[in-house]
């Protein structure tokens, strides 16, 4: 029986490289006929609207241009605002894991309050947070700067908190074998403070 041959459409469709291509270049094609459509103020006739409400391209990069000393500050600003904020909910939380994955009779429920931070959406949590921290210092840069550290570092610690806790309680059964055929005991230590806690975990099963 003689195969059909497949046309050339199929045949590129079924090309990797070509699939590779297609994948990149058709969002930025999309890109560059909104933003033609944009610049052109064809948009603008579609949904009824002016350059003041919808501003051209051309003068949104102006603005940027114009203002990037600023934006620059800005940037840095909120970069260490945040790095700030994942560090310190990221040491917090990983403390809470490891007391309530030792403690678990009060773990459990200290989990949960933490947890419960989660659902708090930062629309809620950032106001809060400022009206706590309005005597920090007269200075408004640095009251906004902790208020926002703090709404970084408690959603944080609550996924930190959890997701740690998970990892240090929900032990494999080959970390089990492993302690088991080292013949391991609670004087010997680890260099690794996560597997220390691992270790301490695996040696509870065994008591």
């Amino acid at each position: 029986m003689i195969k059909k041959r497949k046309s050339l459409f199929h045949r590129l469709k079924d090309n990797h490289i070509v699939q590779s291509l297609s994948t990149v270049l058709l969002p930025i094609l999309f890109g560059v006929i909104i933003l033609a459509l944009w610049q052109g103020e064809i948009l603008h006739k579609l949904f009824n609207t002016d350059t003041n409400t919808l501003p051209l391209p051309s003068r949104i990069c102006r603005i940027i241009i114009d203002n990037l000393p600023a934006i620059g500050e800005n940037a840095l600003y909120t970069i260490a605002v945040a790095l700030i904020g994942i560090i310190l909910g990221s040491l917090i939380g990983y403390l809470i894991a490891v007391v309530a994955s030792i403690f678990k009779k009060w773990g459990a429920g200290g989990l949960t309050i933490v947890g419960a931070f989660n659902a708090i959406p930062i629309v809620a949590l950032a106001p809060v947070m400022t009206n706590w921290t309005k005597d920090v210092s007269s200075d408004p840069n640095v009251r906004s700067m902790v208020a926002k550290t703090l709404v970084v570092m408690i959603v944080c610690i609550a996924s930190m908190s959890i997701n740690a806790f998970r990892g240090l309680t929900e032990l494999k059964p080959f970390a089990l074998d492993l302690m088991s055929s080292y013949a391991a005991k609670k004087e010997r230590f680890s260099l690794s403070f996560s597997f220390l806690i691992r270790y301490h975990m695996c040696l509870q099963h065994f008591e």
